[in-house]
């Protein structure tokens, strides 16, 4: 049986929240940005929701119009 701290190694750790993320984050298209479901839950059990969009090109490529 392995130890505890040999299961505990910052790589493995980083890998399976990559996976987690990777396996529970939706990500779709919305209009002209993405919608991302997260699987994060509010207290009253609403899932967490982040939608994104560009604001302008200049904002986004940090250019001045």
């Amino acid at each position: 049986m392995k130890s505890f701290e040999s299961l505990l190694t910052v790589d493995r750790c980083r890998e399976t929240l990559l996976r987690f993320w990777t396996e529970q984050t939706d990500v779709d298209q919305a209009g002209e940005g993405l919608a991302i479901a997260l699987p994060l839950l509010y207290p009253d059990g609403w899932q967490v929701q982040v939608f994104v969009e560009p604001i302008s090109p200049a904002h986004v490529w940090g250019k001045v119009s």
